[in-house]
């Protein structure tokens, strides 16, 4: 099996596609992986490392209101899906797995305009614009949360999935993760994390949450 994926600009998009090309490789020999991303973004560093082939094409995400960041926008969106047109052609694969961010939008634009078999993973319970935009071109859309499934048109082929992870996270023992962190050993641990774009709003509210219970101890 052949798989093309199509995803990135950050981790949150990428991550799972790494998890789901790890899996198929477990499961099937002869299976081939391809990302296609942007050397913008977390991509071109993380997919080499992983030891996955990767090919860059020319993308970037909505900016401004403007009638001049949307041509340029618009004609990067068209060169983009040219060049991953090259790239099916060459790689041939079985299916384009697009996860989502603006780096996936040509690769699969490419793959539904050669009728290849597309599906979209959604990491967020709203989803991004990208995967809203391409889900009237998929086969399959596996969604992270079941709140994820009003955003998309009713009939839509949604499969509630949960978010794939890698098989390097891997819960261990409580009192190894306590002493990692300095934590005591006794109460809640609260866990707050995040690096987008609701991040401050989340730390804020961690933080607020925080002043009112002395007996939750908190990694942010």
């Amino acid at each position: 099996m052949r798989v093309i994926f199509a995803g990135g600009g950050t981790g949150g998009h990428l991550y799972p596609a790494l998890a789901v090309a790890e899996e198929l490789s477990s499961r099937d020999p002869g299976f081939e992986a391809l990302f296609v991303g942007t050397s913008r973004g977390i991509e071109s560093r993380v997919v080499p490392a992983s030891g996955y082939g990767l090919e860059l094409i020319s993308s970037r995400g909505a900016r401004g209101k403007g009638a001049a960041g949307k041509a340029v926008t618009g004609a990067m969106l068209a060169a983009g899906t040219f060049q991953a047109m090259g790239i099916i052609r060459r790689f041939k694969p079985d299916l384009v797995f697009g996860s989502g961010g603006y780096a996936s939008v040509a690769a699969v634009c490419a793959g539904w305009l050669m009728r290849k078999t597309v599906v979209l993973q959604e990491q967020n319970s709203v989803p991004g614009l990208a995967n809203r935009t391409l889900a009237p071109m998929a086969r399959r859309l596996y969604l992270g949360f079941e709140k994820a499934r009003g955003y998309f048109r009713r009939g839509a082929p949604v499969v509630v999935t949960g978010n794939p992870l890698r098989g390097a996270i891997k819960p261990g023992p409580d009192r190894d993760a306590r002493k990692d962190f300095g934590l005591s050993g006794d109460g809640p641990v609260l866990l707050v994390f995040g690096g987008s774009q609701g991040a401050m709003t989340l730390s804020r509210a961690a933080a607020g949450y925080l002043l009112r219970r002395t007996d939750v101890q908190a990694i942010i």
